[in-house]
């Protein structure tokens, strides 16, 4: 952590707390999240471990940018590319309601992102306006990964459509993509996330 000035909170949430840094050597702006308990707490230990390993095999120019991984007092700190704010600043900040424009914007983008997830067999499960980034340039950068799981089955409907099925936390994600036919061409029908009750 000696290699960061810590400049001021960002957020806070069950598992972490999210700093504004800056990088002494470069002078690069950085949000550092740290994890509350020691990574000696297995629940912890997992959230943390998958949010790495999410980020470091998913890129996106949507996903948000993990730059640096290190340990301190046994804490996991994970150093992200900084964002101004987040969805949620905007609709605090805008009342009356976004701009049409920008709402588009905003969501075809978080779109883009989570189609992105989605073809690479994850689903994000935590997509909410503080978990939107957006940067000083207008790109939203989807964060939070933790809670982002591979789907572990897949099953193969008629008409070219290929079914995600996984039941953690007492619920099924269901997933719903098109998949390639026999010529080799992807047939994208539908790319759609729903959560129903696991009793059905």
């Amino acid at each position: 952590m000696d290699k960061y000035e810590k400049l001021g909170k960002i957020g806070e949430g069950s598992y972490g707390v999210v700093f504004k840094c800056r990088n002494r050597d470069t002078n690069a702006i950085v949000a550092i999240k740290r994890f509350v308990e020691s990574e000696d707490d297995p629940l912890i230990k997992k959230i943390a471990l998958r949010e790495i390993r999410m980020l470091k095999q998913l890129k996106h120019t949507n996903l948000v940018n993990l730059l640096e991984v290190f340990r301190r007092k046994r804490k996991l700190h994970l150093v992200f590319e900084y964002c101004d704010r987040t969805v949620l600043n905007e609709l605090d900040n805008n009342p009356r309601g976004v701009k049409d424009s920008v709402t588009k914007k905003l969501i075809y983008q978080t779109l883009q992102a989570v189609s992105f997830c989605h073809q690479h067999n994850c689903i994000h499960r935590d997509v909410k306006p503080e978990n939107i980034l957006i940067t000083k340039d207008g790109q939203v950068k989807l964060c939070d990964l933790g809670c982002q799981n591979f789907n572990p089955h897949h099953f193969y409907l008629q008409d070219g459509l290929s079914l995600s099925v996984d039941t953690e936390d007492k619920k099924k994600n269901i997933q719903l993509r098109g998949k390639r036919n026999n010529a080799g061409k992807a047939e994208q029908r539908n790319n759609q996330c729903l959560t129903v009750p696991s009793s059905l």
